[in-house]
């Protein structure tokens, strides 16, 4: 967990939000859907951004779902390719993409 910056949002002490970077790839981003388009996601993603770039990063990779892809996509994220895997049973699409920082 060293390599890892993890970030939580808070709202009257209350967590609404969460992300993480590990090495290079932004993992763990959720905000609770009760305070959803507020811009708690812009801002996670931006400050992890931020940290990478001050961590001498050129890019950063995530795995997106089919719901998020179109919000990583207004902050800069580029598809990389689309892939499909078993996850607990079920086949499931998510989205690699990454960012020039």
């Amino acid at each position: 967990m060293r390599s890892s910056y993890f970030l939580v949002a808070l709202i009257d002490d209350k967590v609404v939000g969460t992300g993480s970077l590990d090495g290079n790839e932004v993992t763990t981003v959720f905000v609770n859907p009760n305070y959803q388009q507020r811009g708690i996601g812009r801002t996670i993603i931006g400050e992890l951004e931020r940290y990478a770039k001050n961590q001498g990063l050129g890019e950063i990779v995530l795995n997106s779902s089919i719901t998020a892809f179109g919000f990583y996509k207004k902050l800069g994220y580029a598809l990389v390719k689309k892939t499909k895997r078993d996850y607990q049973g079920d086949m499931v699409i998510t989205y690699l993409m990454k960012k020039r920082l």
